[in-house]
């Protein structure tokens, strides 16, 4: 619909974006999207949606910053930043689009933090900084948020020979009062949160299919779906009903090469900022078998089959009223889009959208880990091949 970009703003290399996040005012139906900078935060008027308005934009606590991070519980807006020096600060948005007000500005509970999420009128921060310490968790209860206070810092738990099973908490994601820890190169831990200052530790996946860099992810119903920040490891897709015996169902990815990010639900759909592949959707009527639907390219920059460093879409927001799409390009910066009613299926690809290993008919392997709608990527020459998934084969016949 539109796209907002200031090529003279501050960067470092290509980037000068990095966070977004929307926000629907009540009183008078209007929408606004808040985008993070390298050094600076904007404020728009997005109610004409093929005509975004720069309203404010307010100076960031962190100077050259990679990662900024927001939040949103009720009116108010929650920045911290994972560089240089910072702190938390606190927005009052209901002054829109005249103002925003900022309510709190102060470094005693982070001085850097990765991620924020919002909860219940509590506040997490992922990998926060205080002094010379990083605490992997802290939790803080925002119900006053010009008086935030911290509630918990949560304590890894220790192996066999008394280490810390991992030092941070990369990103959260929680549903129905059960915290979902992406913990990297350690993997991903399950707690109970019902007693928010005694969370208990309900299991860990510390080893999985495709693994890679754990960075974050979303429940839909009783399945989970997160990334691996790293070239070709996708998105895994989880049966939880039980989180004591989580299932492995099933990687997808756009491309065997792309680098996934952050992921969000709409509806049925599942959406992923993809770094240069942009942002992905994949239908999940039926969670156990994702189906490509439909994607937009931010970063048109990369060569076909290019995936070199972290470039492109680093976030999304799906959740406004009127059902429009943000996004927010590092290069190219803020993307205002509509989703056609019915997200056509491209003919290449079918409902078995597995991770497969192909094989000649007489059972010599070809390629292991490929996505069936990326055959053409791999020039196979013309003739009948066998992908095989688990239990599941099929044939496929190559034609050109």
């Amino acid at each position: 619909m539109s796209r907002w970009d200031n090529d003279s703003l501050s960067s470092l290399g290509e980037q000068q974006y990095n966070e977004v996040i929307g926000w629907y005012q009540q009183g008078s139906n209007k929408e606004y999207a808040i985008l993070g900078s390298i050094d600076s935060i904007y404020f728009f008027d997005i109610t004409n949606v093929s005509a975004p308005k720069l309203l404010i934009a307010k100076p960031g606590y962190s100077k050259n910053c990679i990662d900024r991070d927001f939040a949103i519980n009720n009116q108010y807006l929650y920045t911290v930043a994972d560089e240089g020096k910072a702190a938390l600060q606190i927005y009052d948005l209901s002054f829109l689009p005249d103002s925003v007000s900022l309510v709190y500005s102060n470094d005693s509970l982070t001085q850097n933090c990765h991620t924020l999420y919002a909860y219940n009128n509590k506040l997490f921060l992922a990998k926060n900084r205080i002094g010379n310490q990083i605490h992997p968790l802290d939790i803080l209860d925002v119900s006053n948020p010009e008086k935030p206070y911290l509630l918990h810092s949560l304590v890894a738990p220790k192996d066999g020979s008394g280490q810390y099973m991992f030092d941070m908490v990369h990103d959260i994601t929680i549903a129905n009062d059960t915290l979902f820890c992406f913990c990297g190169n350690n993997g991903l831990y399950i707690y109970d949160i019902t007693k928010i200052n005694k969370p208990k530790l309900l299991n860990s996946l510390t080893q999985y299919p495709g693994q890679g860099y754990c960075h974050s992810g979303i429940v839909y119903n009783n399945y989970l779906f997160f990334t691996d920040e790293n070239n070709g490891k996708g998105i895994k897709n989880y049966n939880i009903q039980n989180v004591l015996s989580p299932l492995y169902i099933t990687a997808i990815s756009s491309h065997p090469n792309a680098i996934a990010h952050n992921l969000y639900i709409k509806n049925t759909l599942l959406w992923l900022s993809s770094y240069q592949d942009g942002v992905t959707v994949w239908s999940i009527d039926n969670p156990e078998n994702p189906v490509f639907s439909g994607f937009y390219d931010t970063y048109p920059q990369n060569k076909v089959n290019e995936y070199k460093g972290l470039k492109g879409c680093w976030a999304l927001y799906c959740n406004l009223p009127s059902g429009i799409i943000l996004a927010s390009d590092m290069t190219n910066g803020l993307f205002i889009l509509q989703p056609s009613k019915n997200l056509p299926i491209p003919a290449t690809i079918s409902n078995q959208n597995y991770v497969f290993d192909i094989y000649t008919l007489d059972g010599k392997i070809v390629h292991k880990n490929i996505y069936k709608y990326n055959l053409d990527d791999y020039n196979l020459p013309i003739g009948l091949y066998i992908l095989r998934q688990g239990n599941y084969t099929e044939k496929c016949l190559i034609t050109k």
